[in-house]
């Protein structure tokens, strides 16, 4: 039977998560699934590529396996099976509104509320790289080291009939950490990690 993991980080926001969990039932109906919520704290602040890692570490021996923010959540049953049908072994969800689109597979920009892989692409890659700690580019130095590729995000436009995402749709919508924050977290994660070389591919969970 295949194994579906479904992770979700969430950082100091009780009513997205409570939402994002509320929906992911609603509109799952696929035997075998594991749900695995990864909750940062003030307290224990390790950051996004950590508690995606603590997702990862619970759920790589399943087949498929989804990562959710905790403000990211289907909207439509076959959610799953629509990720799965499409035959990537890894998607990102995407906006035309603010990401740059190659084809309607393929974007210039990367975008991390919503990432699918399979258990190949976990045996293959492995951990996301926690040194980019706290926020920001993560999911796209993750992306790259499953395609080989720099600038070419693999998404499908159809996505957006089955996922969807405070950060493109409300511009009122409260982030968990200020917008001075991400933006130091972005500058530091840009200038000093995401623009070196990739020198391994795989790092171990």
């Amino acid at each position: 039977m295949v194994s579906i993991g479904v992770g979700v980080t969430t950082f100091n926001r009780p009513e997205c998560l409570k939402e994002c969990l509320e929906h992911i039932s609603k509109h799952t109906f696929t035997d075998n699934v594991k749900i695995y919520v990864a909750t940062d704290t003030d307290e224990d602040r390790r950051g996004v590529a950590f508690r995606k890692n603590e997702c990862l570490r619970s759920l790589k021996n399943c087949d498929h396996i989804f990562l959710f923010d905790d403000d990211c959540y289907p909207i439509k049953d076959g959610w799953i099976e629509f990720c799965i049908n499409e035959g990537s072994e890894h998607l990102l969800f995407m906006d035309d509104k603010l990401h740059r689109k190659m084809d309607d597979k393929n974007y210039f920009d990367c975008g991390g509320v919503f990432m699918f892989m399979t258990k190949k692409v976990i045996d293959r890659v492995g951990a996301f790289n926690e040194k980019f700690m706290q926020y920001g580019f993560e999911h796209a130095e993750y992306s790259n080291r499953i395609t080989g590729q720099r600038t070419h995000y693999p998404t499908n436009i159809n996505l957006k009939d089955y996922i969807y995402a405070h950060d493109y749709s409300t511009s009122n919508h409260k982030s968990s950490i200020t917008d001075e924050e991400k933006q130091i977290h972005i500058k530091n994660n840009w200038d000093k990690f995401f623009n070196e070389p990739i020198k391994s591919v795989f790092l171990p969970l």
